[in-house]
């Protein structure tokens, strides 16, 4: 919500006073670093990796992208965006929100397809109805993919795509397809004639019931 990406927190030890910053200069074995053995250290630094190759490869993605963090417990957590991610979705944006899925149970089958790719170590897919707080509802495409495990956590890999223009055109499709069969007499034939090979199996499909095509 404020735009930062990252979050520093501390590691060795907590912010203290001046004394006790010079008695572990002197000694810097009197601080236990903290180790949390159910994370691979490979796995997050790769993810968290500040090496320009890794950046420029996940930040050049042309499509929204994200890496998430999935426990059975917790369900899927993002851990890092990338830039088309920003730009399509906003800072904050949360893909996998009950606030943001207006469509009754989809969060459920949402977890339940990061759980099969996990399961699987796999890919799932899912296409979902997703409305952002200052954007116009729309249809996503996301496709996850299995990276890695360590202890109880497991590792994504998330692509998300627009197919909203797709969504629309069905409905367009189904929409004609109901008139046809209220007002188009049987045997009927239909000369369908378009420079665009597309438009052309476009019209194809939403007439081929109704009309002999010619």
């Amino acid at each position: 919500s404020i735009g930062c990406g990252y979050v520093q927190g501390f590691y060795f030890a907590r912010p203290m006073p001046v004394s006790e910053y010079e008695t572990l200069l002197r000694d810097p074995g009197c601080v236990q670093v903290p180790v949390n053995s159910t994370h691979s250290s490979p796995m997050l630094d790769a993810i968290w990796s500040s090496n320009p190759q890794v950046e420029t490869v996940f930040s050049t993605i042309l499509q929204p992208a994200a890496i998430y963090e999935y426990t059975a417990r917790g369900g899927p957590e993002p851990l890092r965006v990338n830039h088309a991610f920003l730009e399509r979705f906003g800072y904050g944006a949360d893909m996998l929100n009950e606030t943001t899925l207006p469509q009754p149970g989809v969060v459920e089958q949402l977890r339940q397809a990061f759980a099969a790719a996990v399961q699987d170590k796999g890919s799932a897919e899912y296409e979902y109805l997703w409305r952002g707080k200052d954007s116009a509802p729309c249809w996503i495409h996301a496709k996850l993919q299995y990276v890695q495990s360590s202890g109880d956590r497991a590792i994504l890999f998330a692509i998300f795509s627009d197919i909203t223009a797709e969504h629309q055109l069905e409905m367009e499709v189904q929409r004609y397809r109901r008139y046809l069969r209220r007002s188009t007499p049987a045997g009927a034939s239909l000369l369908i004639v378009d420079d665009n090979e597309m438009s052309r199996a476009i019209l194809r499909e939403i007439f081929r019931d109704r009309f002999s095509i010619l």
